[in-house]
């Protein structure tokens, strides 16, 4: 499999975010959204280089695929969103096995809250459970 040559990202892209079952985010009124943790590293810091997925090449389930753990879900939101925000930089990075795997970066705290503020939960994450005798 050779990789893609990479092409510019279009406004009217979709792209999928993958999410751990912690950024999931059950309001008051019942409406579930992603946590702009989505878009954080383990330290809770914005991910300086926040990979997503480009719906021109990928799917929401392949986007899952990537991340090999199972209690991951899939956030879409409008290509338009990080490419309207003019201190983000949006490149398509293929890798041989993830044709749209794409990068944004300069994401501060509130590009964070934005990009997770325009999410759409299309593939729900499964609980984690953590075995107390282990």
């Amino acid at each position: 499999m050779s990789i893609v040559t990479p092409t510019e990202v279009r406004p009217v892209e979709i792209l999928f975010r993958r999410f751990e079952s912690y950024c999931r985010i059950i309001d008051s009124d019942g409406r579930e959204r992603v946590a702009s943790a989505a878009f954080k590293d383990r330290k809770k810091k914005p991910d300086v280089q926040c990979s997503v997925y480009r719906s021109d090449y990928e799917t929401k389930e392949s986007a899952l695929a990537h991340s090999n753990q199972d209690h991951y879900g899939v956030a879409a939101f409008p290509a338009s969103v990080p490419l309207e925000i003019t201190e983000l930089f949006v490149k398509h990075m293929p890798l041989e096995d993830a044709p749209g795997h794409t990068e944004i970066y300069g994401l501060t705290r509130i590009y964070c809250a934005v990009l997770a503020e325009q999410c759409q939960i299309v593939i729900q994450p499964k609980v984690r459970t953590i075995d107390p005798d282990s």
